[in-house]
């Protein structure tokens, strides 16, 4: 897994049920590296959770005040 980048949830479908899990976390690794190179953002998903709780905190003491 690429450090820090959010992992797409696969549904088990007929094309996943055929490759297997092993070759289909290998295609999902494979395209975010490719995304990766191409210069798309690579957002860190345990940032992003707590700057949300974070957001929420302040918006809660906000309301209450």
């Amino acid at each position: 897994m690429l450090g820090g980048t959010a992992r797409p949830v696969l549904y088990p479908n007929a094309h996943l049920l055929s490759v297997g899990d092993a070759q289909a976390r290998a295609d999902v690794d494979q395209c975010l590296r490719l995304a990766k190179d191409f210069g798309a953002p690579v957002y860190d998903s345990g940032k992003i959770a707590r700057d949300a709780a974070t957001g929420a905190a302040v918006g809660g003491t906000a309301a209450g005040a």
